[in-house]
């Protein structure tokens, strides 16, 4: 009895041996399994997610810093093709309601309506025909800020500025600005005699062509 209980004893202990030696090695075979598996994901090429296209990204703005309407529009992709420049903004054909008064006092001389042409010479210097019987043209620069202002083409821009008058002795000096909303110019220009006079050209001009 003694040794068939001592045999059971030692088949029970080689039993259990055994089990836990293969439950060792089920567990080996699945960590190695879940490694390799995990290694081969891995390696799989990552494809990231469709991109979201921005709708105002679609529009396309000036890039032109000497454009009137640089970075309107912007973000968006930059097309100089879709700017406009200073004198593109005056350029054409106007009815001008002149009122001429003396400055001194300002004092209404008369009143008279003038066909005026402005033509573009480059992005930012024009000229006004119209204005002199001669046929002589007033020169101007515009801005980007719907203004231009007379050259001055004599004297020192300090003591003495403007340019000559229908080719008289004259000089003239002033500005044209643009409404926004209507397009309609606003002209103030000052004529100065050799004698000293000065007469004031101001009122409005709307575009007819």
């Amino acid at each position: 009895m003694n040794f068939l209980k001592f045999f059971w004893l030692k088949m029970n202990k080689f039993a259990e041996i055994t089990f836990k030696r293969q439950m060792q090695k089920i567990v080996t075979t699945a960590v190695l399994i879940i490694l390799i598996a995990g290694a081969i994901f891995s390696c799989n090429k990552y494809k990231s997610p469709k991109g979201y296209t921005d709708p105002n990204l679609t529009n396309h703005y000036c890039n032109d810093p000497n454009g009137v309407n640089y970075n309107w529009g912007f973000p968006g992709i930059p097309d100089n093709t879709v700017c406009f420049y200073p004198t593109d903004v005056f350029a054409g054909k106007y009815l001008f309601k002149d009122s001429v008064y003396l400055q001194s006092g300002y004092l209404f001389i008369f009143a008279d309506s003038i066909i005026l042409t402005i033509k573009k010479l480059t992005d930012s210097q024009m000229c006004i025909y119209g204005m002199c019987p001669n046929g002589d043209s007033i020169l101007m620069t515009a801005t980007p800020l719907f203004t231009a202002y007379v050259d001055t083409v004599i004297g020192d821009s300090v003591t003495n500025w403007g340019q000559s008058y229908c080719g008289s002795a004259d000089t003239i000096v002033g500005s044209i600005s643009q409404n926004r909303i209507d397009s309609i110019l606003t002209i103030s220009f000052q004529v100065a005699s050799d004698s000293g006079i000065i007469t004031m050209h101001t009122g409005s001009a709307k575009l007819i062509k």
